[in-house]
């Protein structure tokens, strides 16, 4: 056994020095095994989440396809995709706000909504 002269002082550092080092290699390591839950294969997946609903959303065309996008003033807006018989209806109501029912599914920041019933334009 070898026995070394430390004064308190280095005792002290060396026991911060040891208590940094666990603690760092805990929450490091438990960051790490997060990671390691998102491999490159899940990465770029999402939920896909299926509500039936109301929203409301200012109406966009762009060429065949009509979107309602809602919280359409901020960064947070999400885009659906319009489907359903009263797509066309949807169509000539471009620029306005509208309030619709219908069933949505979302992935990220767009989806897809089968407006089921336009319950009332809102501007």
């Amino acid at each position: 056994m070898i026995k070394l002269k430390i004064g308190i002082f280095e005792a002290f550092t060396l026991r911060a020095i040891l208590v940094l080092i666990f603690v760092s290699h805990g929450f490091f390591g438990h960051c790490y095994s997060m990671d390691t839950v998102n491999t490159p294969e899940n990465k770029n997946s999402s939920k896909i989440v299926i509500l039936s609903g109301k929203i409301v959303g200012l109406v966009e065309v762009s060429k065949n396809d009509v979107y309602i996008t809602t919280n359409y003033t901020s960064r947070s807006r999400v885009s659906y995709k319009a489907s359903g018989n009263l797509k066309d209806e949807l169509k000539k109501l471009k620029g306005k706000v509208v309030e619709v029912k219908g069933i949505r599914k979302r992935i990220g920041w767009s989806g897809e909504i089968e407006v089921e019933k336009i319950i009332k334009i809102v501007k």
